[in-house]
């Protein structure tokens, strides 16, 4: 990497944009498109809305952390680039038992962890019976362990019995209740198999610091080491996460040496990053760019519209626990005005919050057409009127490209409808997340970006979090574990009926599923844009 890359300091805030771009100002025509070219190796400079949160696949939640592990930790099974297909990854086959209860696994010979360590059935079996002895704090941050296996050691509702190591090449997870969608989950983020040498020498802890977690084992944050087709390097916190082509992987090796992850936290500030040279790539394209900079002969690649945006209504807060006032929220809002003024002309209006690309979408569910008339009369009678809508801060996110703008339309239609609404800006990380988490936001624009090829994914958001939302349907949890344990072939109609109900609840508004885009520098060759966000850099070239 040339001198002038190593100078790199991108800025975490939107307003320093120009400081940004004087600190770069030294690299002016020599910028991240001089590093390397073609399938020569280079450094490629990515630019992210934020840095990650860890590193650890065990304590995901957020897409940024998702995207650099996903680089460096390979798993059993993964879908096939730019699809939801399921294929091998670190396994080359697999059998499930016919009570569904029961996964054989035939792990690759000859894989290697970072570290020079062997990657068989034992360091497999670990890896989940780590997740599964999780304790404390640690178990609030374990999302997809919790999403598969429900619960941990000592907690009766667990699915997770035990792994088994049949023989070196062979491990065998036992399940006590049938989850249809394991396989699934297993291609997600969160079960990508980790060095035992590495977390039992670093330690992967967690403990709560009022109302956030802090990270105390080093694992996840100075030591991740796994087996994919990059390596950790270093990570200097607020600038950089570097990491480096791993020329021991077992697949096709990383077509660039250096990966470079720079947090940018405005849109337009990436932007202009791109345009001068000092990035080759960013993700969140706002809407309003994407013609101008396929115009322009930048790169452009298209994600389907396969996530959902909301307007979340946690029901312990009133006058949210009437269902009235949640319907007149939902007639109140002209959502194809919204999407017109915010997202490109290839978003989506749901129907649900389980976008139409799935299996067990709805589309004859309850609806809640703009009808402000309606909603005046839906809130006759209602005293409290008062609504405070939280909107993230420092991101954004396919679902939200300007959060504070989504936030703003909300309540210039509810204050129509009579509405007293207060909008609350709290920082991404750890704020806004964890207020959602412990149940303290009132209303929240969020969304979700699935990690994996099941309706599943989208129902975790009412089973998996029951703070945020507040009381929520009698028997709703008893029909999601019912949908996730039946058979292939009875699967479809529950979720539909799953649909249904939510709907008829309205624990929230789906108010967008948005296609996503990234820019590249011109020449940029190779990425491969996932319905999931399964996106590997090790098939990116540089142009010359």
């Amino acid at each position: 990497m040339n001198t002038c890359s190593t100078r790199r300091r991108m800025i975490l805030t939107a307003g320093a944009a120009a400081v940004a771009a004087a600190m770069l100002a030294s690299c002016s025509g020599s910028g991240a498109s001089k590093t390397g070219g073609g399938d020569s190796g280079g450094t490629f400079v990515f630019g992210s809305s934020r840095l990650p949160t860890v590193l650890d696949g065990a304590y995901v939640y957020d897409n940024e952390s998702q995207r650099v592990i996903y680089q460096m930790f390979d798993r059993l099974v993964n879908v096939k680039p730019g699809t939801t297909e399921l294929t091998g990854e670190l396994a080359t086959s697999w059998e499930v038992s016919p009570t569904g209860l029961d996964y054989t696994f035939h792990l690759r010979d000859g894989v290697k962890f970072h570290d020079g360590t062997s990657l068989d059935a034992e360091a497999v079996c670990y890896n989940f019976d780590r997740l599964y002895n999780l304790k404390g704090p640690a178990q609030d941050l374990a999302e997809y362990w919790r999403i598969s296996f429900r619960g941990f050691a000592g907690d009766k509702d667990s699915r997770y019995k035990s792994c088994e190591v049949k023989d070196p090449a062979t491990p065998v997870l036992h399940l006590k209740e049938r989850y249809t969608p394991l396989l699934a989950s297993l291609a997600s983020i969160g079960f990508g198999i980790a060095s035992p040498t590495a977390l039992k020498k670093y330690g992967y802890q967690v403990e709560l610091s009022g109302d956030s977690m802090k990270f105390v084992g080093t694992f996840g944050t100075e030591h991740p080491v796994g087996s994919g087709p990059f390596q950790f390097k270093s990570w200097d916190p607020g600038k950089k996460i570097t990491l480096e082509r791993f020329d021991g992987y077992w697949g096709d090796k990383a077509k660039i040496n250096t990966l470079i992850y720079v947090p940018i936290a405005d849109g337009q500030a990436r932007r202009q990053a791109l345009e001068r040279g000092e990035i080759d790539g960013y993700d969140n394209v706002a809407p309003q760019d994407v013609a101008a900079l396929k115009g322009a002969g930048y790169e452009v690649e298209e994600r389907p519209p396969s996530n959902v945006g909301y307007l979340a209504m946690n029901q312990s807060f009133e006058p949210l626990g009437d269902l009235r006032v949640r319907q007149a929220i939902a007639h109140a809002v002209d959502l194809d005005a919204l999407l017109k003024a915010n997202f490109l002309a290839g978003a989506v209006k749901p129907k649900s919050f389980l976008p139409p690309t799935f299996m067990g979408f709805n589309p004859d569910v309850i609806t809640y057409d703009y009808d402000p008339a309606k909603a005046k009369e839906l809130l006759a009678g209602v005293s409290n009127k008062k609504l405070d809508i939280w909107f993230a801060t420092e991101v954004s996110r396919p679902y939200m490209p300007d959060p504070k703008s989504i936030a703003e339309t909300f309540k210039s239609y509810l204050e129509k409808v009579g509405f007293d609404v207060t909008l609350t800006g709290r920082p991404w990380s750890p704020d806004f997340l964890a207020g959602i988490r412990n149940g303290k936001a009132p209303m929240y624009i969020v969304g979700l970006l699935p990690d994996m090829a099941d309706p599943a994914n989208f129902f975790t958001l009412f089973d998996n979090q029951p703070k945020r939302w507040g009381p929520l349907p009698k028997g709703l949890l008893t029909h999601i574990k019912q949908a996730e344990e039946a058979p292939e072939d009875k699967r479809e109609a529950l979720y539909k009926s799953l649909n249904q109900e939510l709907m008829e609840d309205l624990p929230g508004i789906p108010y967008v599923h948005a296609p996503t885009h990234l820019a590249f520098k011109k020449g940029v060759t190779g990425f491969v844009p996932s319905p999931l966000f399964a996106e590997s850099m090790a098939t990116v070239s540089l142009g010359g």
